[in-house]
């Protein structure tokens, strides 16, 4: 399945198709720009196989052993809800290892993935309404995945199974993604945490806006604090019917997951890497 978020001219189908004869392919085309966290979320509803492959336009697989080797991994228990793939550059070597989704060479539990590609259960995913389309751009894995741990699902990652993220060398606007990266911040505390800590942090990511982006960034936003505000705002409507609060819990478990890495307990490695009979 191919998403088409309005792009102009339209993705042509039969082109598409062409590319690979025999395969079937269906475009899924949003009449409107809805941002490709909507675009998700609609690829998996439409989705046959309870085992998704999200997948962005910056990827290239580099072989079917990865994806088989992650969907085995994923069915080999129902606790298991979404697993992480490594980032491997333009010549298949793995990023850096605080660009992955853990600095660890073993298969591990995982706070998150890394969206650029992810495996995913379709049947947990559907049951907890899938990414917030509210967030719009930026940060929708983790809030998923703190959702998906309170409900008592786990994330694996596979080190070994590499994917190729090469991202378009032109970047991206560094104002925005940092406006969003802050506001989605908050959002996530508003929706999800304990209220203590989602003021606490809501306070913090506000008060710290300019100086962390020039600390990180070397750039000034002369009006961002007021953007964030009043997103936050806008916002309130939606976050107030929908919150839900995790328990502490799960906040302390999310916290030792990205200070700890614990193995998971069934190593991908063992795996044949073949197709599983019901693929």
């Amino acid at each position: 399945m191919v998403l088409d978020d309005c792009s102009d001219p339209p993705v042509n189908v039969a082109e598409v198709q062409a590319l690979s004869p025999g395969l079937p392919i269906a475009v899924i085309r949003h009449p409107s720009n809805l941002g490709y966290i909507a675009g998700r979320n609609r690829l998996v509803e439409s989705a046959k196989s309870d085992s998704v492959l999200l997948l962005d336009d910056d990827t290239r697989l580099t072989c079917a052993e990865s994806v088989w080797t992650a969907v085995t991994m994923l069915r080999s228990n129902r606790a298991h809800a979404a697993i992480a793939f490594a980032q491997l550059d333009n010549e298949e070597k793995p990023w850096p290892d605080a660009m992955q989704p853990a600095p660890v060479h073993h298969p591990c539990w995982t706070p998150t993935f890394i969206g650029f590609a992810h495996l995913l259960r379709r049947s947990t995913f559907l049951e907890l309404g899938g990414y917030r389309e509210i967030l719009h751009y930026y940060g929708e894995e983790k809030e998923y995945c703190l959702r998906l741990l309170d409900a008592g699902h786990k994330v694996v990652f596979l080190p070994r199974c590499g994917i190729v993220h090469h991202p378009d060398p032109g970047g991206r606007d560094q104002i925005r993604y940092y406006r969003y990266y802050t506001r989605n911040d908050c959002l996530n505390a508003l929706l999800n945490f304990p209220w203590p800590l989602a003021a606490g942090l809501v306070a913090t990511r506000l008060a710290r806006y300019h100086e962390t982006l020039w600390r990180h960034l070397r750039l000034r936003d002369a009006r961002g604090r007021l953007w964030v505000l009043q997103q936050l705002k806008d916002a309130w409507p939606i976050v107030a019917k929908t919150r839900r609060a995790v328990g502490w819990r799960t906040i302390l478990l999310w916290q030792r997951l990205k200070r700890d890495h614990p193995p998971s307990p069934t190593s991908a490695d063992n795996t044949s890497g073949s197709p599983p009979e019901s693929a």
